[in-house]
C-alpha cells in the first residue's frame, strides 16, 4: 500500500496485495485500453473529519472526485504507455496529503529464454546456465533475478 502524511492527514491508495508496490501494471499486449478500478477508501482523518478526493490519471481526461473511481486508459495498440496517477484526499480543515503511481498499459510481458531439463549426477553441480532476461519497460541493469525451490539444498 501506498501512503504520504501531510500534518495528520493520510491519503492511501490500496492495491492488490500480489502487486509490486512500485507500479500498478496493466499487462494487457495489444489491446490498446484497460480499464482500472482504483480505491482511496484506505485514506483517513485521525480526528475523523470527513474527506474530499481528487483523481488524476495522467492522460488529459478530467479528474474525479469519486473516492473509488472505474477509469479507462487508452493508448495505440502496440505501444507501451505509462500514466501517472495521483489521489489528493482533503479534509474539512483543508490539510491535504497525495499518494502517486503508475498504470502502464500494453506493457510488453518480461521474457525469459528456455532452461533445458538439466541431468546430473547425485552429489553434483549443474554449473552455470545460460539464459537471457528481458523487459522492455525496465533497463537491464534495473532487473532482479531470484530463485527458490522447496529443496533448501537446491537454491
Amino acid at each position: 500500500m501506498q501512503s504520504q502524511e501531510s500534518g495528520n492527514l493520510t491519503a492511501m491508495q490500496q492495491q492488490d496485495p500480489n502487486e509490486k508496490q512500485e507500479k500498478l501494471a496493466a499487462r494487457l499486449r495489444e489491446l490498446g485500453s484497460v480499464a482500472v478500478a482504483f480505491s482511496g477508501g484506505g485514506s483517513f482523518d485521525p480526528s475523523g473529519g470527513m474527506l474530499t478526493y481528487n483523481w488524476t490519471f495522467g492522460d488529459g481526461s478530467p479528474g474525479t472526485n469519486s473516492a473509488n473511481p472505474l477509469h479507462t486508459f487508452s493508448s495505440p495498440a502496440g505501444v507501451t504507455t505509462n500514466f501517472g496517477v495521483t489521489l489528493t484526499v482533503t479534509n474539512s480543515i483543508g490539510l491535504s496529503a497525495q499518494t502517486n503511481l503508475i498504470v502502464w498499459v500494453n506493457e510488453t510481458p518480461p521474457t525469459i529464454t528456455g532452461i533445458g531439463d538439466q541431468i546430473i549426477d547425485e552429489d553434483t553441480t549443474t554449473g552455470p546456465l545460460a539464459f537471457t532476461v528481458g523487459d522492455a519497460a525496465t533497463a537491464a541493469s534495473n532487473l532482479v533475478l531470484s530463485a527458490s525451490s522447496s529443496n533448501t539444498n537446491l537454491v
